[in-house]
């Protein structure tokens, strides 16, 4: 018997940024959208089953509630208006100046809830990343006219 992934609407999405902003804010601890949820933000079909954010550092609440602790760094927590998944990555191995950096730099796009991790940076780390889903993302990324700075994120890597 097969297990049937269920991916994430955008209503879904929005509910938990919602969540997290809203503890970040409380927190003052800034976040940016990665992963599957900001490639949508910028028009990618591709779907998701989590949120991933960028994170200057973990809520306590993060923590204390934490569903696992991830690898690179950070927690995985579920939102609490509808139990999604929410990935705050804090970056602590040899990526990690390279997600500060995405993080300080991360903008406005419009119909998306919280700031986004650019194009270049998203780019950078879908390369770096390696995975399958990752080289997609990175094709998709670098065929889109006009989305990606090809000289910025060269000067990223």
């Amino acid at each position: 018997m097969s297990r049937r992934t269920r991916f994430l609407s955008t209503e879904q999405i929005d509910a938990a940024l919602a969540d997290a902003a809203l503890l970040a804010r409380m927190n003052r601890v800034p976040i940016a959208l990665a992963g599957g949820a900001a490639m949508a933000c910028y028009g990618s079909e591709r779907m998701t089953v989590d949120v991933d954010v960028l994170a200057s550092g973990l809520p306590l609440q993060v923590v204390e509630e934490s569903q696992r602790r991830l690898t690179f760094g950070g927690h995985t927590w579920k939102a609490p208006s509808n139990n999604v998944s929410v990935d705050w990555i804090v970056r602590d191995d040899d990526y990690a100046a390279l997600y500060t950096e995405a993080l300080a730099k991360a903008q406005v796009v419009e119909d998306c809830p919280v700031s986004v991790v650019t194009p270049e940076y998203l780019a950078v780390m879908k390369l770096a990343a390696g995975r399958d889903k990752d080289r997609r993302d990175l094709r998709w990324l670098l065929v889109q006219k006009g989305l990606v700075d090809r000289a910025e994120a060269a000067l990223i890597v």
